[in-house]
């Protein structure tokens, strides 16, 4: 290879390379600026758990808080929940496939 092919080969190599940052800004920023458009939607009332947990006339309604912390408990546990199950699937998928090629015949050199 020449001088000049080696000297092309490596522009071209760092146009691909420029490209692919460019896409990759690209990317980044159009999704932050749709978070940043979409955030006025994603409001939340934040202060529903105060507005519940005032003294009411009966006893079903001074259980709201109490199922409120539960509902919270419950989201706060799901991912863990479910992160762990396929954590357990992938371990027990690899482990019967290692038990799979460990029963093939081995050829020592």
């Amino acid at each position: 290879m020449s001088a000049a092919e080696a000297a092309r080969d490596r522009i071209l190599r760092d146009l691909t390379k420029r490209e692919t940052m460019t896409r990759f800004v690209a990317a980044t920023l159009l999704t932050l600026g749709l978070f940043a458009a979409c955030s006025g939607v994603a409001d939340a009332c934040p202060l529903c758990k105060y507005a519940n947990e005032s003294e009411q006339a009966d006893e079903q309604a001074n259980l709201r808080p109490k199922a409120y912390m539960y509902s919270i408990l419950f989201m706060l546990a799901m991912p863990a929940s479910i992160l762990t199950a396929f954590g357990v699937g992938f371990y027990r998928m690899t482990q019967r496939e290692s038990d799979d090629n460990g029963a093939l015949p081995t050829i020592d050199a």
